[in-house]
């Protein structure tokens, strides 16, 4: 059976009238008489009794006739949904962020895809920047929030956001914590924690970079994961680390201070990247999100 043959059930159900049905149907009264027809031989049971002047449901067409009604609006809503997400206005879009971005960018950007596209879900995954580029490479995620290596990445699309400063954490405690500003050379012979180069070999290179112009080495003596696990340790007092200028900003935290550095060492440029040839029609919203004065 097709949908065709329930649709000319359910006219000739709430019609019982063939003719009309037919008129609804767009169909001539033959052509609907043989879908009634096929239905039949293909349920194996009659569905009408019906006479020159009469036609009625049988017992067996009157229990079919709600479940087509529903298998009907189920196709309708089917085919709808398939648009949407074909359209872009609904689906799944797997976003990356570096854990900087949390207190930057992604929170109003969400917000602004979720107003413009309140039928995608959003997912998050915390990643830093090469991960990220790998992940969307293999379309494991749609988009990220990265900070842009010095290299641009090939095979996806860049959105600047803004560029940062890297402030210094520090532990409450420290000898500089009192400070209103900190100079890079203040920090020789300090205890750093870092990001493993592998994570973010772009970020690493340019601090070490940077710390080597001030005249000093950086000793590194522990390596975190992720943001919360280099704040962590700096708030153990094990070491210093740097972090973006919007996590000084946002983030509020037992055990460490945030002081910028002056004049600013290092800055990082916040992105957005996705892949030139997206398969997700969603992205198209999260580039209104990205751009204020569009609609998805």
């Amino acid at each position: 059976m097709d949908l065709r043959e329930l649709e000319s059930f359910v006219a000739v159900a709430e019609e019982l009238h063939f003719g009309r049905a037919a008129r609804r149907s767009h169909l001539s009264q033959p052509a609907l008489s043989q879908q009634i027809q096929r239905l039949e031989r293909e349920l194996g049971f009659s569905v009408f009794s019906r006479d020159r002047r009469h036609v009625e449901l049988t017992a067996a067409g009157a229990a079919l006739l709600p479940r087509v009604r529903q298998l009907l609006d189920d196709a309708d809503d089917m085919v709808a949904v398939a648009g949407r997400v074909a359209a872009g206005h609904a689906g799944v879009l797997r976003l990356g962020h570096v854990g900087g971005a949390l207190y930057g960018a992604v929170p109003a950007v969400v917000r602004r895809l979720r107003q413009l596209a309140p039928d995608v879900d959003v997912t998050l995954e915390e990643h830093k920047t090469a991960r990220q580029l790998d992940l969307i490479e293999h379309g494991r995620l749609d988009a990220g929030f990265i900070h842009l290596p010095a290299e641009r990445p090939r095979g996806v699309h860049v959105s600047v956001l803004d560029r940062e400063p890297l402030d210094v954490c520090l532990p409450a405690g420290h000898r500089l914590a009192a400070a209103a500003a900190i100079r890079l050379p203040d920090l020789a012979g300090e205890d750093f924690v870092m990001f493993a180069r592998l994570l973010e070999p772009d970020t690493h290179d340019r601090i070490t970079a940077a710390c080597r112009d001030a005249g000093f080495e950086p000793r590194v003596v522990q390596e975190a994961a992720n943001l919360q696990g280099l704040i962590s340790l700096v708030a153990a007092a094990l070491g210093v680390g740097f972090t973006v200028r919007s996590v000084a900003m946002g983030l509020q935290r037992d055990g460490v201070v945030f002081r910028p550095v002056e004049p600013p060492a290092v800055e990082l440029t916040n992105a957005v990247v996705w892949r030139t040839r997206p398969d997700n029609p969603a992205l198209g919203c999260l580039e209104s999100a990205l751009d204020t004065g569009r609609n998805c």
